[in-house]
C-alpha cells in the first residue's frame, strides 16, 4: 500500500510538471499570436515584414520548441529515475536475480563494510535501489530502453509505437 502512494505521489508531481509545461506552451503561443497581429503592416514594405517573420518570430521559436523538447526529455529522465528508486526500495527482492545480461558481476556486489555501515535495512535498501538506477538512468535512451527489455520484458520498440520518433528527436 505505501509503494502506491508514494509511485502516485512521483506520477502527480510529474504529471503536474508536464501540465505547467503545456501551459506554458499556450502563453507563449499565444504571446507570439498577439505579437502577429500588432504588426503595423500598412507601414511596412514586404520585405521588412518577411525579415521580421523570419528572424523574430521563426527563429526564437525554433529555439525555443528545442529547449521544450530538451526539458520534456529531462522531465522523462526524472521521473523514471524517481519511479525505479522507490520501485526498488519498496520492492528489494526485484534487486535480486541470478544473472544480469546487463551489467557485469563486479557492479553487483557489496563488502560487509559498506553493508555494515547501514543501521536500518531500509537504508541498506535505498541505498541499493540507487545503485540500480544510476546503471541505467540518466545514460540514454538506448539505456534505458535495454535496461527495460532484459530485466522486465518490457520492448519499448514495439510496446511503444512512437518509440523510435521519441528516440531520435533525443539523439
Amino acid at each position: 500500500m505505501l509503494l502506491r502512494i508514494e509511485l502516485a505521489k512521483i506520477v502527480r508531481i510529474y504529471i503536474t510538471q508536464i501540465g505547467d509545461l503545456k501551459h506554458f506552451l499556450d502563453d507563449v503561443g499565444e504571446f507570439i499570436e498577439e505579437r502577429n497581429k500588432s504588426l503595423p503592416e500598412r507601414d511596412l514594405d514586404a520585405g521588412f515584414l518577411k525579415k521580421y517573420n523570419e528572424v523574430f518570430i521563426r527563429i526564437p521559436r525554433e529555439m525555443f520548441f528545442r529547449m521544450v523538447l530538451i526539458y520534456t526529455f529531462a522531465i522523462f529522465e526524472a521521473f523514471n529515475k524517481d519511479f525505479f528508486a522507490i520501485l526498488f526500495k519498496f520492492k528489494p527482492q526485484m534487486l535480486k536475480r541470478k544473472r544480469d545480461n546487463f551489467i557485469s558481476n563486479n557492479s553487483r556486489t557489496i563488502k560487509y563494510e559498506e553493508i555494515l555501515e547501514f543501521k536500518e535495512i531500509s537504508e541498506l535498501y535505498e541505498y541499493l535501489s540507487k545503485k540500480e538506477v544510476e546503471k541505467f538512468c540518466g545514460k540514454g535512451f538506448d539505456k534505458l530502453s535495454k535496461y527495460l527489455l532484459l530485466r522486465f520484458n518490457m520492448n519499448l520498440d514495439s510496446e511503444f509505437t512512437d518509440w523510435e520518433n521519441f528516440r531520435g528527436m533525443y539523439y
